[in-house]
């Protein structure tokens, strides 16, 4: 049977989207689902909150796929450069929308990140790549409507498992305990002893992650 999280919203179907020859309108899924999630950061008479404090959404760092020569994109079924919906965007759009490939498994594929001249390499973190659209990801696309409400219900302990992050304790993990799903936030204190939270990364996993792919296809072929 299956359990029922009655807070949890329903998602959109990826049908909803098929157009009038029968095929699936990605840019229209990706924008519908980026606006909203962006209404569920952004909506003042709405904040998202954790343990009494405020969440938010870093809004400095913006995706510019022009600090790259080549690009490390595989999303041409989905969209091309020239309409890229992440381009020019929030990142954590990106970082919510897709699966980032570090540089390991880019090398498998063969697959080369050359940088423009003036982009510091060393500000990047150890192993990654900057930042491109990563393989979108239909799946965590769809359950980006998940990650307020499971914010904002993570007392209930019967759904919702809190732990601390193996990389810092200023990182708190949410856990849904019954489905594939995981959020990340960075807890800050200023100086005068403000508390927020930064939202890091919210995420449905497969494992190995590989099969994230697979589950493209299953959408894609359920929705058809």
């Amino acid at each position: 049977m299956k359990h029922d999280i009655k807070w949890l919203p329903k998602v959109v179907r990826l049908e909803e989207y098929l157009d009038s020859t029968g095929k699936i309108d990605f840019l229209r899924f990706i924008n519908e689902r980026k606006e909203d999630f962006l209404n569920d950061f952004f909506n003042p008479s709405s904040p998202v909150m954790f343990n009494g404090c405020p969440v938010y959404i870093e809004k400095e760092t913006i995706l510019n796929c022009d600090n790259l020569v080549d690009k490390n994109c595989y999303n041409d079924k989905f969209f091309s450069c020239e309409n890229c919906p992440f381009d020019k965007q929030l990142d954590m759009i990106n970082h919510i929308f897709t699966v980032e490939q570090n540089e390991k498994e880019l090398k498998k594929k063969g697959v080369k990140i050359r940088l423009k001249k003036g982009i510091n390499r060393k500000s990047k973190a150890k192993n990654k790549t900057p930042r491109t659209p990563g393989h979108f990801c239909i799946p965590r696309t769809l359950l980006s409507s998940w990650i307020k409400p499971i914010i904002m219900n993570a007392n209930d302990t019967r759904n919702v498992r809190i732990t601390y992050s193996k990389t810092g304790k200023d990182t708190i993990v949410l856990d849904l305990i019954y489905r594939k799903y995981k959020i990340c936030l960075k807890e800050i204190v200023t100086k005068n002893g403000f508390k927020y939270y930064i939202l890091k990364t919210a995420f449905y996993y497969t494992n190995p992650k590989e099969l994230i792919y697979e589950e493209n296809e299953k959408y894609i072929a359920n929705a058809i």
